[in-house]
Order: C-alpha cells, then structure tokens, then sequence
C-alpha cells in the first residue's frame, strides 16, 4: 500500500525547516494558526521571544506569505508589521525556510 500525503504550503516550509534545524543548536517552535481563510504557521525561536514568522498561503492569492510581528498572537501584529509581510511564489519553499531561518537569527554549522 502506497500513502499519498498532500501538504499545505506553510507545512511544506515547516518540514524544511525542521531538516535545516538538524545542523544547528538552535530550538525553534512551530505553532498552527489560522486567521480568517488563512492558515499557517507561526516560527520563533527559544532564544529570541520577541520575534514571531508567520507563515501562510495568501488568500488573494496563490503566493505564500511572510509576516514579522513582536506578538505571539497574530492579534497583537501591528498595522505597520502587516504592511510590510514579504510575499513569495508558492513554489519558493526553501527561499522561504531561509529568510525565516535569517529572521529569527539561526545560524546553520
């Protein structure tokens, strides 16, 4: 029997991440959240409270998208924060994976 698992795209990075986290020290957590019609994950990093990665498929679109917000609620993201999310072509996984490695500040060996 063969298993056929189909992904969402912020799960596709989150799998990414966890493989580039392998040559590191670091410890970053990964948390599901949904706002509305988008879903995602949320990234920060055990070191640095302060910085949270959201990650999602946009919902005008078929781009992923990338929020840097100081709160662990997506309710807490600022207007500003939210102006300047990064969008990507859903297919630009690993880009994505590394801006947000780059964000949080984890350093691969």
């Amino acid at each position: 029997m063969t298993l056929y698992r189909t992904y969402h795209p912020a799960q596709v990075v989150e799998v990414l991440l966890e493989h580039a986290l392998k040559d590191t020290k670091d410890t970053v957590f990964s948390d599901p959240w949904v706002n509305g019609r988008e879903r995602g994950f949320t990234f920060s990093r055990m070191s640095n409270f302060d910085t949270y990665v959201y990650v999602a498929e946009c919902r005008n679109s078929d781009r992923l998208t990338l929020t840097t917000c100081r709160g662990d609620d997506w309710a807490m993201c600022t207007e500003a924060e939210y102006r300047k999310r990064e969008f990507f072509d859903l297919d630009s996984y690993q880009q994505v994976c590394d801006r947000v490695l780059a964000i949080l500040g984890v350093e691969r060996e």
